[in-house]
Parts: structure tokens; sequence; C-alpha cells
């Protein structure tokens, strides 16, 4: 909600572009780091954070190397194979296939954000029931994962497809000349 505030305080209210979203961003970061560690730092229970307390497990390091760069290179791929696609895009088609790609693109990354965290729950609660030796939990775990995943994935997905238009004017300013061309795209 911050970010959104600041965007749209630093876009309407003072006119930027691009560097307006970016700062929103960049702001709306470091006050929700400083408010977790705030939080987190006065807390009386088994979560309190201190700076003293920091240290290196080397056994969960290493576990952490050995689940998080296969999955860095996984994501990696898809960023790269991103980029890929864009340039092709942009080197081989009209300014309002560009457009109407990025457009369309941030529609995409809303049902995929919707899908993560899902992923992130799930990850999340199988770790936990793994580290319990609780594997009928696991099962039960993954099975509503998926399930919850394909649910959300095809509700944002068709949803994305059945409110397309008004989507896609949330992007647009539909008093450009180009703007219908960029929504057939």
């Amino acid at each position: 909600l911050l970010n959104v505030g600041f965007n749209v305080l630093f876009v309407l209210a003072f006119g930027m572009d691009v560097d307006g979203v970016a700062y929103g961003t960049i702001i709306s970061q470091y006050v929700s780091c400083f408010a977790v560690w705030f939080i987190l730092s006065r807390r009386e229970d088994s979560v309190r954070f201190r700076f003293r307390d920091l240290c290196v497990d080397k056994r969960a390091l290493i576990d952490a190397v050995r689940i998080g760069l296969p999955s860095g290179f996984q994501a990696s791929l898809f960023a790269i194979s991103n980029v890929l696609l864009a340039s092709t895009v942009n080197g081989y088609f009209p300014d309002t296939t560009v457009e109407g790609n990025a457009v369309s693109s941030s529609i995409g990354s809303y049902s995929a954000a919707a899908s993560t965290g899902i992923y992130q729950a799930t990850l999340t609660f199988t770790g936990q029931n793994v580290g319990a030796q609780k594997p009928d939990r696991v099962k039960r775990v993954l099975f509503a994962g998926v399930i919850l995943a394909v649910a959300v994935v095809g509700f944002t997905g068709w949803g994305s497809y059945l409110f397309s238009d008004g989507l896609a004017a949330l992007f647009i300013d539909a008093s450009r000349e180009n703007a219908p061309a960029v929504m057939q795209t």
C-alpha cells in the first residue's frame, strides 16, 4: 500500500515518470525493512532480532546453497528467456506490439505473484513438516498447494482473459493516438 501511495504521489502529484515509480518502490522497501527490524528488535520471545546474536550455521549455509543454486539458476533461465523474447519482439514488430507485450507482461505478473505466494507457503509448510518428521502432512500440504495453485492460476488467468480490455486500459492512456492498436495487441 505504501508503494502504491508513493507511486501515485510521485507520478500524479509531482509529474514524475518511471523515476517516480522507482523512487516509490525504493522508499517503501526501506520503510518496510525498518518497520520489520523495529518490531522484531522489541519482541521478547524467540523471534527477537539482535545483531549480536547473528552467526552463520555452516550446515544450514551448505543446505541453502545446495537448494538455492539450482533454484537461482532456474529463475535466471526464465529471466534470460524473457529478455530474449522481449528483444525479439522489439526488433521485429511495431511499437504498438512492443507496448502491448509490455502491458500483457505486467498483467501476467500479477497472476504469477499469486502463484508464487502459494508456492512459497507450500514450501514453508512442507519444510516445517519435513523437519517435524511428519510425511503424511507433507503429502497433504503438497496436494492442497497444487489444488490451490491450479485454482488461483485458473481464476487469475481466466479473469485476465475475460477482463483484458479493462485491465489493459489501466496501463494505456486512452487519449493517445495509438491506444486502440495497443489494446488490440
